[in-house]
Formats: structure tokens, C-alpha cells, sequence
């Protein structure tokens, strides 16, 4: 060790020991010798000189300059944020503010924002701390010493020596958007004292040069700061219902900062949108005439018009409700809002719709009252048929509430007056169906008393959902009783495999259907096939049969998928099922033979009806078939002779035909 190092611990170990064997009525340490004192002051640590010059009075003003100036340099520096975090009313301002004095002068910086990590993580500068507060002198000392009224801190609410909560804050802030925005953005010293309303706070700071930006919005490490869609003055004002929008001088704040009037807050609304909850109409006023923008849309697309009219049915009382009609009248009268379709893609609905979606679901709302918020937008040009970003009309939507929700007569009544207005009531809904399609199809005519109402109205069907409303009307007896709808208007849309698809249920279930159909839709395609599926499926294949064989375009000649004629199913049809005899099986064969059946036929097999027969002659029922067709096949040869020979006409030969297959029997 050398000679210094050696007197170094010499002098170190005697004040310390001396500190702490101190009797505090005597001051001994103001009688060592001069150069033992700048020694101390060399060789001590921080945390025994700050112990000595709390007993010293010499000490004290001897040692401040080092005590200081090495904090200035610490990492965490604790003079100033000291300072600017405790009571003036505890600590004494006087202390304060010198200890702020001297720690500016032996090179503290006031805007060092300070930095914690538990119990609760925040950051702050000291002029954050003394301005939530409350601490106006504080405030004017930092300021004086350059402090910047736009720095930025985050949660240092949560720090223990602040009274203020931050659960109490944000309800202070009125409006629970606004109260979670604030939750992910960096505030200024300015925001706490103006939520608060500390008007000399506010004062002080605004004339220091605040921003009236309160809250920039956090973007984490790739940080920017632009100003818009921030929190600022304006949207505090507006979210605090009855708080004075002045300042001092009776300046309104809107005008005094009205380049932040349509700032919205982050992934929210501008102050007009904000005030608009609170239906504030000279608070309205004075945001318009300061440069408020009544076509402004929010992130949910609405225009400050959409907003009142929500706000309107939304209201819980009539006195409450009127005014939202005053402020919706203001709106198209005297700010010239755009009743009709807005230009923005996001505003989904056009002001008439609105005013129809916004109807709440338990309709305890009048006509009356519905009308006072659609009159006001027809009168002022609002278009009827102006059809929304989504595709709606008026009537659209309003026959969607209808058949959505429970009946009520106000609202059919709003809809026969806007049809009689000129609405257009054959418009086509975008999922593609007219509304007399869509409430037939999708909502099976219910409710009854509107559908009576569109058929009333005139409302009509597309050419593209005929056929789907065709089948209803097959499987719907009721529905074919309606007076008022005529199906048969539109029987040249309805397409053949409809129609075929109509007589299969007819011939199952319904005859008087199925003499319907016969009478207004006689072309079919499938008779033959319904017949053979009768003889081949059917346990009581009689009325299948009979039915199919009405049709005047029956084709007895026909060839089945399986590669049979009719005269082989008939065969089949004796093989499968015992109780079908020959006399039924020689009456069938008669009249499909009458309807062209050929007898010389084959099937895949290359066998003829009387082939088959021949294989199955075990059977009675079989030979008395085969016989009938035998006896039919060698007669015929006879008469075809006769008329190949010009011994008989045409009519007769046909005549003499039928006589033939009659006698054979």
C-alpha cells in the first residue's frame, strides 16, 4: 500500500468513526484542520458524505457541490425526480425548490425521464410527476429550469407516491373509448391536469408552450409519432359531459385548436363523434363551426348523420330523444349532410337505411316517431331507391326487419307508404331473389299479413327463382289457395324438369294436383318412365300407370335405361309379383300398344315380349299373356296385308286395330 492509499484510510476510518459516535449538540467536525477536510471531501463516498453534511452544518455547504454534481452523473439520478415526487406540504417548498436549484447548477437535467421496473413498470419525467400532482410552484421551477411540457411517459400512475388511481382517472375521462385508447399511448405532462380540470395547471403549461396533443400513440419499437389519431384537448372536452369548453380568456378550445378538430382518437372517433353521445347540440355547433367535418367517417363507417340517428333510437327518453331529432334536423338543414349514398366504401348504409337498422328489436317506437327521422332526409332529397354500398334499399332493409323480426303493423305501414312514395318494390335483394321470391322461399310467406301486403303492392317474381317458388306451390296446398297469387303468370318460366318433378309428387299424392298440372302444364317428359317404374316397383302399380298413360304425348314405344319396352316390364312384372294376373297384364299391354308398344321389340338380350313369355310359359298368367300377344302379332299380319294391298284406308286400318285388340281379349 502506498504512503497516500495509507492516509486515505486513515482519514476514512476517523470520520466514520466519529460519525457514528456523533453527538448532535456539537458540531466538532468544524474544527479539523483545513486539509483534513478537502481530504474527506476527496475520499469519501457518496453515501458518507451525504451522512455528513446532514450533521455539519459546515460540511453541508462544503460537500453540496460534489453531492450534486455526482448525481447529475449517476444512471439514475435522484435529486430532481425526488424533488418533483413528494408534498410540498410534507417536505416544505422551500426545500424543494432548493434542492431542484442546486441540482440544475451542478448540471442536473430536468428532462431525464426516470425509469422504474417494480413493483410497477412506468416511466416519467419529473415535470409528469409534479403536474399529476398538482404541484403548480413545482411546475413553474421545472419550467423555469427548460423544462419540456412535451415529453412523453406511460403508467406512471401506478407509482405509489401518486394518490391519483388509474381506474379513477379513466372514469374521469367520461368516455370508456377514449379511457382505453389512453391505455396504449405515451402521455404528455399535460393530460392528467386537463382530464382533472386543474385549470391553473392547464393554463401554466398551454403558455409554456404544451401541445394540445395530450397522448401519442404507442407504436412499440418502430416508433412513429404523427399527430393525427392521437389523443388530444378536443376529445377530453367532448367526452366530459357539461365541462366547459372555454379557456381562461372564454376562447372556445375548438377554435383555438381547431387544426385538431377531426383527429380521431387511435381506432376510434373525432370529437364531433364523441360529443354526439352526449346529444349536446350548442357543443355541436361550436365543433362545426370551427372546422368540424359533418361528412367525416368513422373506422365502424359512419357519418356524424348515421351516428344521430343511432343515438336517437338509443335514446331513453323522450326528452332526450327530441333533442337527437333537433340535432338530425340540424344536420341536413343547416350543414348541408349528405342524405344519400355516401362516396366512402366503408359507410355501408345510406341515412334512410339507417334509420330503418337502428329501429330497436323490441319496436317500442311509434310510426310517428320513426317518421320524425326519415321525413326530415326524404324532404331533403333523400333517394328511395338509392341503394347502399351492400346493395340495400330502404325497402330492403326494411323487409328484412320485418321478416326477421316479430310483426308489427307500424312498420308495414312505413313500407306501404315508402311503395306508394315511389319505392321500387320488384328491386332485387343481392343474395338474387325479389322480396316476394325471398319471403316465399326463405321465409315461407311469414309474416302472412306482409305477404298479403307485397301481393297487394304488386310485387312479382324474377324469371331465375320461378321454379323454386314452384315448388312450394306444388308441396303447398294453402299456398295454391291463395287468391291473390296466380301462379299460372308465371308458367312460361317454369322449366321441364319443374314441371316433371311437380307431376311425380302429383301422381303420389294429389290427383286434383295432378289435373292441375295436366290442365295449365300438359308437356312432360317423364310419363313413360313413371309407368315403367310403376310396373317394375310398384306392389299397386295401377294408379302410377293410369296416371301416366293420361298424357296425350305417351310414347308406348318407349325404351327404359335397363333396355326393356313397356311389354317387357309388363313381363317382368307377371314374373316379380304373384298377385298381378294375366287379365290386368293383357288390359295394361292393351293400352300401351295402343299408345305405339311395338311387339317385336327386343331387349339387350335380343329377346321379343312373346320370347320372354315363351321362357316363363310355366306360368299361367304368363300364357295367357303370351297367347293375347301371339293372337295380336298373327291378326295383325292379316290386316297389314289388307292395307298394304289398298283394300283399306288408313282410318280403317287403325279402327280395325282397335276392334282387334278389344276382340282379343
Amino acid at each position: 500500500m502506498t504512503p497516500r492509499d495509507e492516509h486515505k484510510a486513515i482519514v476514512v476510518r476517523a470520520v466514520r468513526s466519529h460519525l457514528l459516535s456523533f453527538n448532535y449538540k456539537r458540531d466538532c467536525f468544524t474544527v479539523i484542520p483545513g486539509e483534513y477536510k478537502y481530504a474527506i471531501t476527496e475520499y469519501l463516498a457518496i453515501p458518507d458524505l451525504s451522512r455528513l453534511a446532514r450533521v455539519s452544518r459546515y460540511f453541508r455547504e462544503f460537500v453540496t457541490p460534489r453531492l450534486y454534481h455526482e448525481d447529475s452523473l449517476d444512471e439514475r439520478p435522484r435529486a430532481i425526480f425526488w424533488a418533483a415526487s413528494v408534498s410540498s406540504r410534507e417536505i416544505g417548498l422551500d426545500i424543494i425548490m432548493n434542492v431542484l436549484d442546486l441540482a440544475v447548477e451542478y448540471g442536473g437535467d430536468v428532462n431525464l425521464t426516470h425509469h422504474q421496473s417494480e413493483p410497477f413498470a412506468f416511466y416519467a419525467t419529473p415535470l409528469h410527476m409534479a403536474a399529476v400532482r398538482g404541484e403548480i410552484d413545482v411546475v413553474k421551477k421545472l419550467l423555469e429550469h427548460k423544462a419540456d411540457p412535451n415529453t412523453l411517459g406511460k403508467d406512471f400512475l401506478h407509482d405509489s407516491r401518486i394518490s391519483l388511481e388509474p381506474r379513477t382517472f379513466e372514469l374521469k375521462i367520461c368516455n370508456n373509448e377514449v379511457a382505453i385508447a389512453s391505455r396504449y399511448t405515451k402521455w404528455r405532462p399535460l393530460f392528467v391536469p386537463f382530464v382533472m380540470e386543474h385549470k391553473k395547471m392547464i393554463k401554466l403549461l398551454l403558455e409554456s408552450g404544451a401541445s394540445p396533443v395530450l397522448a401519442i400513440t404507442d407504436h412499440g419499437e418502430n416508433e412513429s409519432t404523427p399527430e393525427a389519431s392521437n389523443i388530444n384537448i378536443l376529445h377530453i372536452l367532448a367526452s366530459q359531459e357539461m365541462r366547459q369548453y372555454t379557456d381562461t380568456a372564454n376562447v372556445s378550445y375548438f377554435k383555438k385548436f381547431s387544426s385538431c378538430i377531426n383527429a380521431p382518437i387511435p381506432r376510434g372517433e373525432s370529437p364531433l363523434f364523441i360529443a354526439l353521445r352526449h346529444g349536446d347540440e350548442e357543443l355541436l355547433k361550436d365543433i362545426i363551426a370551427n372546422g368540424g367535418n359533418i361528412e367525416t367517417v368513422t373506422e365502424m363507417g359512419r357519418t356524424p348523420l348515421i351516428q344521430a340517428i343511432t343515438h336517437y333510437y338509443m335514446a331513453r327518453s323522450p326528452e332526450m330523444r327530441k333533442t337527437y331529432q333537433d340535432i338530425i334536423a340540424f344536420f341536413i338543414e343547416s350543414c348541408g349532410a349528405n342524405v344519400n349514398r355516401h362516396p366512402d366504401p366503408r359507410v355501408t348504409y345510406t341515412p334512410l337505411i339507417s334509420a330503418i337498422a337502428a329501429i330497436p328489436s323490441d319496436l317500442k317506437v311509434t310510426i310517428r316517431e320513426i317518421r320524425a327521422t326519415i321525413t326530415p332526409l326524404i324532404d331533403h332529397g333523400a333517394d328511395l331507391n338509392d341503394v347502399s354500398s351492400n346493395g340495400l334499399t330502404i325497402l330492403h332493409a326494411l323487409f328484412r326487419f320485418i321478416c326477421t323480426k316479430q310483426q308489427n303493423d307500424t312498420l308495414l305501414e312505413l313500407f306501404e307508404r315508402f311503395v306508394n312514395q315511389g319505392a321500387d318494390i320488384n328491386r332485387i335483394l343481392p343474395e338474387g331473389y325479389s322480396m316476394l321470391g325471398a319471403c316465399i322461399i326463405t321465409y315461407n310467406r311469414q309474416p302472412a299479413k306482409f305477404y298479403r301486403l307485397l301481393l297487394k303492392l304488386h310485387a312479382s317474381l324474377t324469371p331465375p327463382e320461378v321454379n323454386a317458388v314452384f315448388e312450394r306451390w306444388i308441396e303447398c296446398p294453402k299456398f295454391r289457395k291463395t287468391l291473390e297469387f296466380n301462379f299460372l303468370d308465371y308458367g312460361a318460366y317454369v322449366t321441364q324438369a319443374a314441371v316433371n318433378s311437380a307431376y311425380r309428387t302429383a301422381i303420389d299424392k294429389d290427383d286434383k294436383l295432378f289435373d292441375l298440372l295436366r290442365c295449365h302444364f300438359p308437356n312432360v317428359t317423364i310419363a313413360e318412365t313413371i309407368a315403367t317404374e310403376a310396373l317394375l316397383h310398384d306392389a299397386n302399380h295401377i294408379k302410377r300407370f293410369t296416371f301416366a298413360l293420361k298424357f296425350t304425348n305417351f310414347n308406348g314405344g318407349f325404351i327404359h335405361d335397363n333396355g326393356n319396352s313397356l311389354l317387357h316390364s309388363i313381363v317382368d312384372r307377371l314374373e316379380r309379383y304373384k298377385k298381378y294376373k294375366g287379365a290386368q297384364a293383357k288390359y295394361d299391354a292393351k293400352a300401351v300398344i295402343l299408345r305405339g308398344a311395338d311387339l317385336e321389340a327386343t331387349d339387350d338380350w335380343k329377346r321379343t315380349p312373346l320370347d320372354r313369355l315363351w321362357e316363363l310359359r310355366d306360368n299361367p298368367d304368363c300364357s295367357a299373356l303370351r297367347l293375347y300377344l301371339y293372337d295380336l302379332r298373327e291378326r295383325r299380319k292379316f290386316l297389314t296385308l289388307a292395307h298394304e294391298a289398298e283394300q283399306i284406308s288408313q282410318d280403317e286400318y287403325e279402327q280395325k286395330w282397335r276392334e282387334l285388340l278389344d276382340d282379343a281379349l
